[in-house]
């Protein structure tokens, strides 16, 4: 296959990390080098600056016609108040809507970020927020559990380990299982809302499972974030995996999940 060819294809990376204002050069100069169309830049929880909300604000400001954006929920200024979490999530996504914003990013379905919050996606606490998104049909990109490497210390990469989201001593099952019980629990009666669940909800090692999720909730994607376990667990499988991701081929989106790195040297015309 003649790999430069595929340069003239559209590209839209549908999921970028942007922290910071100063960053934004890099992040302009990187798509221009690697012609990327358009972009989706996502905000994550931050312990110092609340979320990246401002940033990705700033940025789609800038490329108003290129950039697609999902905000984050703001925990800290709603947990000295639980009794108002309902509402305020509800209304922190109208706000979102609002300003501009495309859909919203959770990280809460992340195991280390749900072991900080420990608040169930599906239960009374979120259940006003899905029902605005509903409403204004406002999209989700979500990081739902971790590799099933990250729990074992044999397979465990060093990089994840100094990270923190190393998981030994988690079980594994239950706290999986509940996450994904949880989202198929949101996105099945939700017909308005457009879901995609990353990095392919780590379900590489049964295509299967993806396939049963495929086919009761009609309105989810899975991005291809390529998590180095993924090559390995599809390497695996080459028949049966080429097979489903033919199949399914209209629902699944390209990602880098990077930030604005720098570029390197590319060797296409």
């Amino acid at each position: 296959m003649d790999f430069c060819s595929l340069r003239n294809i559209p590209v839209l990376d549908a999921h970028i990390h942007l922290p910071y204002p100063s960053q934004i050069q890099d992040l302009e100069r990187l798509t221009h080098e690697m012609g990327i169309d358009r972009i989706n830049l996502v905000s994550t929880p931050d312990i110092e600056a609340v979320n990246h909300n401002p940033t990705v604000l700033q940025y789609k400001a800038l490329h108003p016609t290129t950039t697609y954006i999902c905000g984050g929920l703001d925990h800290f200024s709603v947990q000295s108040n639980p009794a108002r979490m309902p509402e305020a999530f509800a209304q922190q996504v109208i706000a979102l809507s609002a300003a501009g914003f495309d859909g919203l990013k959770l990280l809460e379905s992340k195991p280390i970020a749900r072991k900080m919050i420990n608040i169930p996606l599906d239960g009374p606490i979120y259940a006003p927020m899905w029902a605005e998104m509903e409403k204004l049909a406002f999209p989700v990109v979500w990081h739902v559990a971790d590799p099933e490497e990250f729990w074992d210390p044999e397979k465990c990469p060093d990089w994840v380990k100094k990270s923190g989201w190393f998981l030994w001593g988690w079980h594994l099952p239950a706290l999986k299982e509940t996450l994904y019980s949880e989202v198929e629990a949101i996105v099945q009666p939700l017909s308005e809302i457009k879901s995609n669940s990353g990095p392919f909800l780590f379900l590489v090692r049964g295509s299967s499972a993806c396939g049963g999720l495929f086919g009761c909730a009609p309105n989810v994607c899975f991005d291809l974030t390529p998590g180095s376990e993924m090559f390995f667990n599809l390497h695996g499988r080459p028949g049966s995996d080429e097979r489903f991701f033919i199949r399914v081929s209209n629902r699944l989106i390209f990602v880098r999940d990077t930030g604005p790195a720098p570029s390197i040297n590319r060797t296409c015309p």
